[in-house]
């Protein structure tokens, strides 16, 4: 493509992901990122300093136009008044877009969803795959309108879970966005390929991740609940339990296979037991092993602390 044939792009969004996707777009000859818009700095710990996005860091290192404005108004509206673009790509923004904004694209204004749509709609598709056990996610180029991501299909690829954690199907789908977004959104810039209406019959919904969405019971969640949990939450917010008005952080567990079942016979009534392998929690016939823990404001703390500093504490 000539210079003045590139596609020329407005790009939303504000975390990692998002600024993987941005990168591998202002390194591809065929497009033209006339802006990035992203969150404004945030603090991510008390104490800490103002911290851009990390959307907005890569296109300052790259010196892209940036703004990170606190709402999506009339001034954001003078700012794209004044550009001439082709594609809005929204992905991970954070935050919703006015109707002026979805008709300001001479082509189409797309947004890159981490699921199957209409399945997973909203904020934490990723965690809500593993927290439903889901067998198959994906990723979704749809049309942006006002609705929650309701917007007609352009095209959507599917990826196996597995026994991947979120951070591993994270990856994964990046990826699979990384290989596919060039050449979607140039099947959309030439008409290619048109949007499919969804069938909002079977659209299904997930909520925002709090850090109290991480509480989970072991003396009456399901430990295959508790493990997709733990395997949805890793990283961020993580899960923890209540034991003894301590709240106390699971950082590495697994569910019991075969190495203590005769302990199982013996601990029946039960919730705890403490060996040189970890804490052991047991429900019914059933055994969870948690190897690393953490207290609140303490350190982690492994199998071998655990025994010798908490194994009283746990009876």
């Amino acid at each position: 493509m000539e210079v003045s044939s590139k596609i020329k792009v407005v790009f939303a969004g504000s975390p990692h992901v998002s600024a993987k996707i941005l990168e591998n777009l202002i390194i591809n000859k065929d497009f033209d990122l006339k802006l990035v818009i992203s969150q404004p700095p945030k603090r991510k710990k008390r104490g800490a300093l103002i911290e851009d996005t990390e959307v907005t860091k890569v296109a300052k290192k790259n010196n892209v136009s940036v703004i990170n404005p606190e709402r999506v108004d009339h001034e954001v509206k003078k700012i794209l008044d004044e550009i001439e673009f082709d594609i809005l790509l929204v992905t991970a923004y954070g935050m919703m877009l006015p109707k002026w904004m979805l008709d300001m694209p001479n082509s189409a204004a797309v947004n890159i969803h981490f699921s199957l749509l209409p399945k997973l709609r909203g904020a934490s598709p990723i965690h809500s795959a593993i927290l439903e056990n889901q067998e198959i996610t994906g990723l979704s180029y749809m049309q942006i309108t006002e609705g929650l991501d309701q917007g007609p299909i352009y095209k959507s690829f599917t990826h196996r879970i597995g026994n991947q954690d979120r951070q591993e199907l994270e990856c994964n789908l990046l990826n699979l966005a990384l290989e596919n977004t060039p050449k979607v959104l140039k099947q959309i810039f030439y008409k290619e390929i048109e949007g499919i209406p969804q069938n909002q019959e079977d659209a299904t919904y997930c909520h925002k991740i709090k850090k109290e969405s991480g509480l989970v019971d072991v003396t009456k969640d399901p430990f295959d609940e508790i493990f997709n949990k733990f395997k949805a939450f890793i990283g961020w917010p993580g899960i923890f339990f209540i034991f003894k008005e301590k709240r106390i952080k699971i950082i590495k567990m697994h569910l019991d296979k075969s190495e203590n079942k005769e302990l199982l016979k013996e601990k029946l009534n039960d919730v705890f037991h403490v060996t040189t392998n970890g804490l052991i929690c047991f429900q019914g016939d059933k055994a969870i092993v948690i190897t690393h823990l953490q207290f609140e404001n303490k350190n982690i703390i492994g199998p071998k602390d655990i025994y010798n500093s908490y194994r009283n504490f746990f009876q």
